[in-house]
């Protein structure tokens, strides 16, 4: 975070104090909106999220020693809290004047599967080649109207590139972030079915992703999934200055050669020995070489990122335990295309197979399709057996027949699986946040070594 002053601040958030001929000649540093990791001096930013007002901890904030505190309620007799309308507004004008000061190069990502993992991909190759301190990424999936600027806050002076994710759940959530921070490179990976349930179509949803062409900067380069169904209307009336596609198909600027496990890229040819597992994940790779490509990053410096990048927690994550178990946990989130990618992975085992399903949220009026059509898609990648938690999963469970068992809660599933795992076996599990399967990957992967379970 650059110095400032507190007159400067007042202006950029539109706030007021309660003793205007108050005048603090101290250089302004840090914020923080969580007053567990607040540090002396700090200026709080009491933000009101759905299940929490950070008005609540005020107090506390003072108490560990914040400077300043900017908030939205007019209640409170302290000298050192700034008045604003909206807090979340106030951080955001704060990161967009941080973006406008700095003036970094600016990369994001949005995507329907896949962006916070090409994001760390990219990510890598963008340190490998300036450094870490003059790239900013991202950190986890900091991609909403409150964690992206949060990440922008860590902006100093040495930053010159800013790595970015961009995520939405309804139209007009990334058009908000654009104007925050308007991309120099922005990138889609996909159009697929998250947060489906929020649009009327696939089409609608499009147009929503699409909002990160719109917003971005004039002549703009752009990397977009060359074979995806909606490839000619994203590239459609936008100012940009080229684009760069990847995916399988001939006509792609960057493809994978399946039958010779190499990437190329124009005419230049690399093989990339990665440690992320799945084939979508060829996907994720040929974007973040896009942005290299824009970029004009060496291949040989792609290549050693990439190669060096380690799964990610929770997005198919191998796990070898104790008698050769082989635990999978992809259990970051769900849809339906991730689904089955994970059980493309799954199936591709040769030992005995157990798929642990939980409910995929989010998808609406389709839930019902989606659910059965996973269904099917199990039978045809012949999973020796599957166990799902979850209401929508009870119909699964219903087409599967003999091999597939429903539970009413993760600690009633978790029992059964210890019954029944046995040595030489692989188990993936999958399911939307709300299904907390994270809970029963812990649970199996913590027995002591040597213990039946």
């Amino acid at each position: 975070m650059i110095p400032i002053t507190l007159n400067s601040l007042l202006s950029i958030i539109h706030g007021k104090v309660k003793n205007e001929s108050f005048n603090d000649v101290k250089t302004l540093y840090n914020f923080s909106i969580d007053t567990r990791t607040l540090k002396k001096r700090d200026i709080y930013i009491a933000i009101v999220g759905e299940r929490f007002d950070g008005n609540d901890f005020i107090e506390e904030a003072f108490k560990k020693g914040a400077s300043w505190v900017i908030s939205s309620k007019s209640n409170y007799n302290n000298d050192r809290i700034i008045q604003v309308d909206n807090t979340n507004i106030a951080l955001q004008n704060i990161a967009a004047f941080l973006i406008k000061t700095l003036n970094p190069k600016i990369i994001a990502i949005t995507g329907s599967n896949g962006k916070t993992t090409t994001k760390e991909l990219t990510g890598k190759i963008l340190k490998n080649y300036y450094t870490n301190k003059h790239v900013l990424v991202t950190y986890g999936n900091f991609n909403n109207d409150i964690g992206m600027p949060l990440t922008i806050l860590g902006l100093t002076k040495q930053h010159k590139y800013i790595l970015l994710e961009m995520g939405m759940n309804h139209a007009g959530e990334i058009e908000k972030l654009c104007k925050i921070a308007s991309p120099d490179i922005a990138v889609i990976t996909n159009i697929g079915e998250a947060h489906i349930e929020n649009f009327k179509s696939r089409k609608h949803l499009a147009e929503a992703k699409k909002e990160i062409l719109k917003g971005a900067k004039n002549k703009f380069i752009a990397i977009l999934p060359g074979v995806d169904d909606y490839y000619n209307f994203l590239k459609s009336s936008i100012n940009t200055k080229k684009i760069i596609t990847f995916g399988l198909g001939e006509k792609c600027n960057i493809r994978f050669l399946k039958n010779e496990n190499t990437y190329l890229l124009g005419e230049k040819k690399v093989t990339i020995k990665n440690q992320l597992i799945g084939e979508h994940n060829i996907n994720n790779i040929m974007a973040a070489l896009g942005v290299a490509e824009a970029l004009n990053i060496p291949i040989d410096i792609s290549k050693k990122a990439l190669e060096s990048q380690k799964p990610i927690k929770g997005r198919l994550e191998t796990k070898i335990l104790v008698n050769n178990i082989i635990l999978i946990d992809d259990t970051y989130n769900s849809n339906p295309s991730a689904m089955r990618s994970a059980i493309d992975v799954l199936a591709q085992n040769k030992m005995y197979k157990i798929l642990v399903m939980g409910d995929m949220a989010e998808l609406g009026v389709l839930s019902t399709k989606h659910h059965k059509d996973i269904a099917s898609y199990i039978l045809s990648k012949k999973i020796d057996l599957v166990l799902c938690v979850g209401e929508m999963s009870k119909m699964i469970v219903k087409i599967i027949g003999k091999n597939g068992f429903w539970f009413s809660s993760n600690n009633d599933l978790t029992v059964y699986l210890k019954k029944i795992i046995h040595k030489d076996c692989a188990i993936l599990v999958k399911g939307s946040r709300a299904m907390k399967m994270e809970q029963i990957v812990g649970i199996i992967e913590n027995y002591k070594v040597g213990e039946r379970i």
